[in-house]
């Protein structure tokens, strides 16, 4: 893969983790669909499955960062 396409794929993996956290804050993870999510970040609801297995596999990868991080802190 080249540079490029993997700037742009971060690209996209950071606008659907951005629009999956805000629709659950704003609606709640059990009311907020794939699809919903697709399209608050520009991609289609099928290309969506080509960078996060499932829903559940998109808010482990949103939560685990802070979880690490304050966990981290909690050690110091």
């Amino acid at each position: 893969m080249t540079t490029r396409r993997k700037m742009l794929t971060e690209e996209m993996k950071q606008a659907i983790r951005h629009s999956a956290a805000r629709l659950f804050a704003e609606k709640g993870y059990p009311s907020v669909t794939m699809r919903e999510i697709a399209k608050e970040a520009g991609c289609s609801h099928t290309a969506i499955y080509l960078y996060f297995k499932n829903k559940e596999d998109l808010l482990q990868q949103i939560a685990m960062p802070p979880l690490a991080e304050m966990e981290g802190r909690m050690l110091e």
